[in-house]
């Protein structure tokens, strides 16, 4: 690293969490991941973190390459509602090349498609829209060359997997996932103090992936009248966490409780606000379960009780 170089990263060290990029970047699989372009052991932890899941087009093919600038990354942060401000940058460009799938890595997308058609046919959304991110393989020692024989959700996010072996052996393993939907997303038209009660011209909405904790992706009449709980900045993403949401659900009320392998109707047992869990009975036999509410007449389920 030049002198310059080292200047410039001491510096940004000290204004905000440092992301450093690299001159030249091996990648592979067909697309590029904003982590693949980052010098993890010069960059902060919550950077890494959440460029694991940021994605900036395809690869390039073998005997090309493809230079990927620091103004492309600063707009998909954008476009994704992250503030390209939080984090100073050291470097302009990378050069990108290809660097081939490693055995373990298809293995690992072969169980993210299965778990995703899985989703899919449970009704969890369309193809074109839903995006699953493999975040954990425990254990992940097995052989690449093993075949997805079956997926058994454990969780809203947790998944067992049953592997068959090149011996025709069946290992189950754990998988951890991550569940994006492309969907409109609410985000700050303007600067919106705390406390101030949301109103429709505070809102804009955009079309992004995002899970369904992160953001507010509720009607516009579940927004319109929430109190912000922080204080928002004009183009900030709008989490379901920034705003004390008006109860769509009232103690009482039956509302249809969805798991990946049941759906029947659940009588409230408190008032609930989009993304909020409350606790709930089955109508029928009177068990009680935990949920988080989706909607006025939706919630979906967490844990189930006796």
């Amino acid at each position: 690293m030049t002198l310059a170089a080292s200047v410039l990263m001491l510096l940004s060290m000290a204004m905000g969490e440092t992301v450093v990029l690299k001159e030249k970047a091996l990648v592979g699989g067909r697309f590029v991941k904003l982590a693949d372009l980052v010098d993890a052991d010069r960059s902060g932890d919550a950077a890494r973190a959440q460029f694991a899941e940021i994605y900036l087009g395809r690869a390039p093919s073998d005997g090309q390459t493809r230079t990927i600038t620091l103004d492309e990354i600063r707009r998909e942060l954008e476009r994704r509602g992250i503030d390209p401000e939080a984090f100073t940058f050291v470097g302009r460009e990378i050069e990108v090349v290809p660097g081939g799938e490693s055995p373990i890595d298809a293995l690992r997308r072969a169980v993210a498609f299965e778990i995703k058609r899985h989703l899919l046919e449970q009704g969890a959304g369309r193809a074109d829209e839903t995006v699953v991110r493999l975040l954990s393989l425990h254990p992940e020692n097995v052989s690449p060359d093993c075949d997805v024989a079956e997926v058994r959700p454990r969780g809203v996010s947790d998944f067992t997997v049953v592997l068959i072996d090149p011996a025709k052996k069946r290992i189950e393993v754990e998988a951890v996932v991550r569940v994006l939907r492309t969907r409109e997303v609410a985000f700050a038209a303007r600067d919106i103090n705390p406390g101030k009660a949301i109103e429709r011209a505070d809102l804009e909405f955009r079309r992004v992936e995002s899970s369904d904790e992160e953001s507010a992706s509720g009607e516009v009449a579940t927004l319109v009248g929430a109190a912000a709980a922080v204080r928002l900045r004009k183009g900030q993403k709008i989490a379901l966490t920034d705003l004390r949401l008006k109860a769509v659900v009232k103690k009482g009320d039956v509302v249809r409780a969805v798991s990946s392998s049941f759906e029947v109707d659940a009588r409230a047992l408190e008032d609930g606000a989009p993304g909020q869990e409350i606790s709930l009975e089955f109508v029928t036999s009177k068990n009680r379960l935990r949920a988080k509410v989706a909607g006025g007449a939706r919630v979906e389920v967490v844990e189930v009780g006796r």
